[in-house]
């Protein structure tokens, strides 16, 4: 069984094409380094990179998406100080409810577009909002739809600083070798622009299919049934899964494979 093509095109469309951050050290708020956790791309309009753990997907916004585990947390920042713009400012004081300035804090959605900090038992003590967002390209990304080399999409891109108002086609391919071209701003395609939350998590969910379909494909080639969907264990605290209303794109329902709200340790695949 083959995924539709056109949801596919929808989440690359999606994807800005930002500088790459490669070497650079994380801190948590307290500025303690944060040496599991990795650098994401600069967004644009920004001084500084928020940084994810591996394998993990980086937002526009700063936080940080498990697309194993399908929720949001805030992580690191490349700078120790936490003073410059891209830090994740989100849970980074322990004044804040469930503020956790020494670790990753979990984000919990509250409903009316309010989250809280770890859980949704912080709702009624303090909420915060959270600005629309888009996954940046980071290694991660790319890997997972290293599949998807002849799909391309349409994107505005600012090349070393100068907008040049061109089309550039971006394949996984493509995208690698503009980043070290020195793409350095988000671009946008389509629905790419402004893209919120409830989208973003549709999005990852695709991408989660996409993951499934070539691990079957792949036990079905070999004879062999992938099952166990083991990987190393996380550096995660217990965190909570938040359940959304699932996202309808183009006909093409996703469907919403996440629990109500509880407690539960996540792992990295």
């Amino acid at each position: 069984m083959h995924l539709p093509l056109l949801p596919w095109r929808l989440l690359l469309a999606t994807v800005p094409l930002v500088t790459a951050v490669a070497g650079q050290r994380c801190y948590w708020p307290n500025g303690v380094e944060a040496t599991q956790a990795v650098a994401c791309p600069v967004a644009g309009g920004t001084e500084v990179a928020a940084c994810c753990f591996q394998n993990h997907y980086c937002m526009s916004n700063g936080l940080c998406f498990s697309q194993t585990e399908l929720s949001f947390y805030r992580g690191a920042c490349t700078d120790q100080n936490w003073s410059r713009s891209g830090c994740p400012k989100y849970c980074d004081k322990e004044e804040i409810t469930g503020g956790v300035p020494g670790r990753h804090c979990g984000v919990a959605l509250c409903g009316d577009k309010k989250f809280a900090c770890q859980n949704s038992g912080n709702c009624a003590n303090y909420t915060f909002g959270v600005p629309a967002g888009r996954m940046l390209l980071n290694e991660y990304l790319k890997s997972d739809l290293g599949d998807l080399a002849t799909t391309t999409v349409t994107a505005t891109a600012a090349v070393a600083g100068q907008s040049t108002g061109a089309a550039a086609t971006c394949s996984a391919t493509a995208a690698e070798s503009s980043s070290s071209n020195g793409i350095s701003t988000g671009a946008a395609a389509g629905i790419g622009v402004g893209i919120g939350t409830p989208l973003a998590l549709a999005i990852a969910a695709l991408t989660v299919m996409l993951l499934r379909e070539k691990r079957k494909t792949r036990a079905a080639l070999s004879g062999q049934v992938d099952s166990s969907g083991t990987g190393p264990s996380s550096p995660w605290a217990k965190s909570e899964r938040t359940a959304y209303v699932p996202v309808e794109m183009h006909g093409q329902p996703v469907p919403n494979e996440m629990s109500s709200n509880h407690d539960r340790r996540h792992e990295l695949s």
